[in-house]
C-alpha cells in the first residue's frame, strides 16, 4: 500500500527547548519552523469576543497578544514543567 510518499521519507525532528521550538526533517541542513516555547490563555473572556475564540494561541501569535493573554513557558530549564501546553 502506498500514500505517495518515497521508500526513503526522512523523519521528522522536534526540538523543544526552553526558549524555541525547532521542527524540521531529518537530513536537512536546518528547521522548517521555528518559534517560541510559549503558550497564551486569554486572561479574561470578554476581551477576546471579537478573536475567533480561541482558547490558547502558541509561539509568535501568543507573543504578540500578551497585553490581554497570560503566558506560560511549558519547558523551564530543559525540563518540561506543564505536559498539558506541551500538547
Amino acid at each position: 500500500m502506498s500514500f505517495g510518499l518515497s521508500d526513503q521519507s526522512n523523519p521528522i525532528v522536534l526540538d523543544n527547548g526552553s526558549g524555541m521550538v525547532k521542527a524540521g526533517f531529518g537530513g536537512e541542513d536546518a528547521p522548517r519552523a521555528v518559534f517560541p516555547a510559549v503558550v497564551g490563555r486569554p486572561r479574561y473572556s470578554v476581551v477576546m469576543s471579537g478573536m475567533n475564540q480561541k482558547d490558547s494561541f502558541v509561539g509568535d501569535e501568543a507573543l504578540a497578544k500578551k497585553g490581554i493573554l497570560s503566558i506560560q513557558y511549558p519547558i523551564e530549564h530543559g525540563i518540561v514543567t506543564n505536559w498539558n501546553d506541551m500538547e
